[in-house]
């Protein structure tokens, strides 16, 4: 069986876009990861950082914070219901979900990030790769990031 996809995780700072972006290279196979937002963007007719929010779950002070500014001031209300994410009242995880499956239809592709491998998980010819480091190589690399960024 050939690998026509590969499903690349990363933890924080470790590169995981520029060996994606290397090993896409090397196999001739395109690279995917923002596209994979601005695809479901598009096809949601919203822009591209309202889909992204959705990948972002809410902190869980936010949640209660979210929760109590919905709910009457009656504690019995509220009790449970701060620990769910808030409704968006659309399913933009759903659309990029979709956006994943038809970019690995279409084969030759490194995806980076957006949790393809579980939407991916029932399809062959798929190697699933996760990207990490040290602590302190990641830290020391997110540090230098943010020193490039602020020159």
């Amino acid at each position: 069986m050939a690998c026509r996809v590969i499903c690349m995780s990363r933890s924080l700072g470790a590169g995981g876009e520029e060996i994606g972006r290397t090993v896409a290279k090397e196999l001739g196979f395109r690279y995917a990861d923002e596209e994979i937002i601005t695809r479901a963007a598009e096809k949601a007719g919203v822009t591209p950082g309202t889909v992204a929010q959705a990948e972002h779950t809410p902190s869980l002070i936010a949640r209660i914070l979210e929760s109590m500014a919905r709910t009457p001031p009656d504690p019995q209300a509220w009790a449970g219901a701060a620990l769910l994410p808030p409704h968006t009242g659309r399913d933009y995880q759903g659309l990029i979900e979709q956006v994943v499956r038809e970019t690995a239809n279409e084969g030759n592709v490194v995806i980076v990030a957006h949790g393809a491998s579980i939407p991916l998980g029932d399809l062959r010819g798929v190697l699933r790769v996760l990207v990490t480091a040290s602590r302190a190589v990641r830290s020391e690399r997110l540090v230098r990031e943010e020193i490039g960024r602020a020159s």
